[in-house]
């Protein structure tokens, strides 16, 4: 089934989605799974193997927690953002559709990146432009993609899914600023009991 469905997904991408919205009968978290831990695949393999010329990277500083952030903690705040939003207003999409249609759009941008990385190792520098518009077109896919899974799952008008698209960018911010504040506070916390352990460590020794 999955193999059946990553072929259909770009040639029929309509009939795919409402196919995810009305047959429940179908497995479609497994490719969705898949489709997920490859954007964390493809980021890893991008990073680590793009050619010298094109990579800014200091391969030898590959930190997966930053990677794994940037890939599956900002999907799944997506997928919560966008349902918590879309149940909101009157959204018809379940949480696992939501999560299913969102990892499945990804995989243009996989292709794509896994295309530029293999292609860096033949072209020269000035040759770049062409591996940038590879993974231009693979994220406007996968944007295409997105738009056209959430319009359908949701039942909205493209206007208002376009609205519930910024709503969740912005859901999305607002969880990290409170994380990235609640960082902080608890660095400093911190800090203030170490203070205080320190002062009182020298008071007792002396």
């Amino acid at each position: 089934m999955m193999l059946k469905m990553l072929y259909r997904l770009p040639r029929h991408p309509i009939d795919t989605f409402y196919d995810l919205k009305y047959k429940k009968d179908k497995k479609w978290w497994l490719p969705a799974i898949v489709a997920l831990f490859g954007f964390l695949l493809v980021s890893i393999i991008e990073f680590q193997y793009t050619d010298f010329v094109f990579n800014s990277n200091r391969v030898d500083r590959l930190n997966i927690g930053i990677l794994l952030f940037r890939t599956i903690i900002l999907f799944i705040l997506w997928v919560i953002s966008n349902w918590s939003f879309c149940t909101l207003f009157d959204g018809e999409g379940t949480l696992l559709q939501i999560f299913c249609l969102s990892a499945l759009s990804l995989i243009p941008y996989e292709v794509s990146v896994i295309i530029k990385t293999l292609l860096s190792q033949l072209l020269i520098g000035e040759e770049e432009i062409f591996l940038e518009w590879i993974v231009l077109i693979g994220i406007a896919f996968s944007v295409y993609l997105m738009v056209t899974g959430l319009y359908i799952v949701h039942g909205y008008t493209i206007k208002r899914t376009i609205f519930s698209i910024l709503l969740t960018v912005l859901g999305i911010l607002i969880v990290l600023f409170i994380l990235t504040l609640l960082f902080s506070l608890v660095q400093q916390f911190f800090a203030f009991v170490m203070t205080i352990f320190t002062e009182l460590s020298l008071m007792i020794g002396g």
